[in-house]
């Protein structure tokens, strides 16, 4: 392909924003709320906004949504998602606590599994993908064989577990939609976070043995879980002191409960000290007695992609 026809604008933790150049033109997911005018202003900058006709959404999270009725404004174009359903979990206090506030979305037309979105040179497949929220889909464009993941995978995990259901119903629904994903047999997957990747049988081989290891051991799906939720809470200020991040992913072990059985905070705890020691050895963390992120999350970066298509 001579011309690149997608375009990301990324962040340390924000979702990735799509812009893909067929016709009409399509934002899928937009970002966090916190980052609005400046990725509003990085599109601007790089891409015919004028062209979008479909601003699409993966699921209702804030960090992915946080841009939509600011673009459908911009563009006049129509937002499309599957059925819009709030996380339960993700109390107003907890929004408040990482910034990461639900806004009102005026969805034009909500989308049903195996649907298929007509454009005049590509046709976009819905496929209903639960397993990580209630409401969230992928979007493959059928030509390009090019699979918009959202939060299901990534080029090195997978999305941590709805939290609303006992741990083993989302891991099954997760099972049936990475299986789903893995049928599709995509050339290209453009994850919610990360770069976009070429999937191959050894990724494919990955995703399935982490499923394995969590139903051999549902405890580590406690790690897995306070990531996000310990990188957001990081990111809402520059640096922060040690003890108070700790405090607040232990009070956060009210969010195993339904999910986990018999988690306590001393196992969260424990759990938490863990992933920390790692992400300092990973170098995604810095700092003892202060931790922050070594790459500031307010830093926006894009790319046309090339590489992989």
């Amino acid at each position: 392909m001579d011309n690149p026809f997608l375009f990301r604008v990324f962040s340390t933790l924000s979702s990735n924003i799509y812009f893909v150049n067929t016709s009409p033109a399509l934002i899928i997911d937009t970002g966090s709320p916190t980052l609005l005018e400046a990725s509003i202003r990085e599109l601007k900058n790089h891409v015919p906004l004028e062209s979008v006709g479909y601003i699409l959404c993966t699921h209702n999270h804030p960090d992915h949504t946080g841009a939509v009725m600011a673009l459908k404004e911009l563009c006049k174009a129509e937002v499309l998602m599957h059925y819009p359903i709030e996380d339960r979990k993700l109390t107003p206090e907890h929004q408040a606590k990482l910034k990461m506030h639900y806004q009102q979305i005026a969805v034009d037309r909500c989308l049903n599994d195996n649907e298929l979105i007509e454009l005049n040179d590509e046709q976009i497949r819905v496929c209903f993908t639960p397993g990580h929220a209630d409401d969230h889909i992928c979007l493959l464009l059928q030509k390009h064989r090019v699979l918009f993941s959202g939060d299901l995978l990534s080029p090195q995990d997978i999305g941590f577990l709805n939290l609303n259901y006992p741990f083993s119903r989302s891991l099954n629904d997760l099972t049936c939609s990475l299986t789903r994903c893995s049928d599709l047999n995509p050339l290209v997957i453009c994850p919610g976070h990360g770069s976009p990747f070429k999937p191959d049988a050894l990724f494919w081989k990955k995703v399935f043995r982490k499923i394995t290891l969590f139903r051999e051991n549902s405890s580590l799906l406690i790690a897995h879980t306070i990531l996000s939720p310990l990188l957001f809470f990081i990111a809402t200020r520059e640096e922060i002191p040690a003890q108070e991040c700790e405090e607040y992913i232990v009070s956060r072990a009210s969010l195993f409960e339904g999910f986990l059985e018999n988690v306590t905070a001393d196992f969260v705890r424990k759990e938490y000290k863990k992933l920390i020691a790692l992400l300092h050895l990973r170098g995604i963390i810095c700092g003892k007695k202060n931790i922050s992120l070594t790459k500031k999350p307010s830093s926006l970066y894009s790319e046309w992609i090339k590489e992989c298509l």
